[in-house]
């Protein structure tokens, strides 16, 4: 940054509007004002000029594609989250640095009986709350010097199914068995991510989403196992495609997969009367009916809504032409790994082809992406960062791929990500 481009910036706060002053009050606004808003807006420019130098600077680290994924990369199934041990996993983000794994390993040694305590405690709660939520991640305030939350009851067998995911990318993509896969093989080599990523969790998922409409409709047990039962049979196997128009909510929201949760949500972003009739509409579809663009217009208020399942397989096998034309290039550098990256992850997330683990099938491919141009594999450090970014790429084709520069930036920045004990 230049000291002429400083002053000129410095210049334009003479355009600052005082006409409501006196002229007294002109004058002592003009002097203090001026130097104030002008090393702000200078400090500002730096800010963005070391941020922009920072990004320029993202670069592979090698010439040629790094053939397995880093070590660390079993620690992070989850955006914003990394995994701690046993089933406990601990906030990150951009603004801070991670700490050696260690260190998360017998912090987590040293709160175990804190947290059984907690669960103990909490067991009231926590029957309220829907295991598939506790899944997720219930946070507590713990009141540790250096943790205000951690996240705990992840399941071990997802842990285990996202790690034989990994391995299989591996031998598939990494391996660059991929330049020699037509379109059917790519398609289904993300199909059976998907199966690896899924196999054995669904049944449980099922239960939890039977046992939450049995309570709304009438807390019956046998209409529980009815709905479990038809559930079973309706719902696509792990790594098949859905079969349904499936709800993603805005951001990194969460709602009960009910009628009540659905209305909520939209109330949550304006809904009017109308809106909440139309999510009646919604929830009556017979499966693979098209839905009327006055519904989806009130479901889009709060939620993003995937492609018809009738263009599932269409677009499946176009995004895996894209990548077949793509891979080869990205392993000779005529294109550009993180563009290649952001586009795939971007393709996956927008035509969300199965019914779960379409975040974790995405990010495992951006990731083979990377990897395929000699970019090491990325940890995602923030959860809402990483979903407005998604989001924002909807509107705005390439804001994902600036985001995931960011990423990469941070990752490397990190000193336990570039631990080779961690490589």
């Amino acid at each position: 940054m230049g000291i002429e481009q400083l002053g000129n910036i410095t210049n334009i706060q003479g355009n600052i509007d005082t006409s409501g002053f006196t002229g007294l009050t002109k004058s002592v606004l003009s002097v203090l004002l001026q130097p104030v808003v002008a090393t702000a807006l200078a400090f500002l420019v730096a800010m963005l000029y070391a941020r922009n130098k920072q990004l320029k600077n993202v670069k592979p680290i090698s010439d040629t594609p790094l053939d397995h994924f880093p070590k660390y990369l079993d620690r992070f199934m989850l955006d914003g989250l990394v995994h701690g041990g046993g089933e406990v996993y601990f906030p990150t983000s951009m603004e801070m640095k991670l700490a050696p794994f260690p260190a998360y390993e017998s912090l987590v040694e040293s709160l175990q009986s804190k947290l059984q305590n907690i669960i103990q405690k909490n067991m009231t709660l926590i029957s309220l709350i829907s295991k598939e939520k506790f899944e997720r991640g219930v946070a507590f305030g713990l009141n540790l010097e250096n943790l205000k939350s951690c996240f705990f009851g992840i399941a071990k067998e997802k842990l285990d199914n996202y790690k034989k995911a990994l391995r299989y990318v591996e031998k598939v993509v990494l391996s660059q068995k991929i330049s020699n896969m037509d379109e059917k093989e790519i398609e289904n080599a993300i199909k059976r991510t998907n199966y690896f990523l899924e196999k054995g969790l669904m049944e449980e998922k099922m239960k939890i989403i039977a046992e939450e409409a049995a309570i709304y409709r009438t807390g019956n047990e046998a209409l529980k196992t009815k709905i479990y039962n038809d559930l079973i049979k309706s719902v696509p196997s792990p790594g098949e495609y859905r079969k349904d128009y499936i709800t993603v909510a805005h951001g990194a929201e969460r709602f009960d997969s009910t009628p009540e949760g659905f209305k909520e949500a939209i109330n949550k972003h304006g809904g009017t009367e109308t809106d909440l009739n139309n999510v009646e509409k919604f929830l009556d579809l017979e499966e693979g009916e098209d839905i009327p663009e006055d519904v989806r217009r009130s479901l889009e208020k709060a939620f993003f809504i995937p492609y018809s399942p009738k263009e599932i397989e269409s677009l499946m096998l176009e995004l895996a032409g894209k990548i077949k034309e793509l891979a080869p290039k990205v392993i000779d550098r005529n294109a550009d790994a993180v563009e290649a990256a952001a586009f795939v992850h971007q393709g996956i997330g927008n035509i969300h082809p199965f019914v779960d683990g379409h975040g974790r099938v995405a990010r495992i491919w951006m990731n083979a992406m990377l990897q395929l141009g000699g970019y090491r594999a990325v940890a995602i450090p923030d959860k809402a960062m990483y979903m407005q970014a998604t989001r924002e790429d909807r509107k705005t084709p390439g804001t994902f791929a600036k985001y995931l520069k960011e990423v990469i930036a941070w990752n490397q920045q990190q000193e336990v990500l570039n631990d080779p004990a961690n490589i």
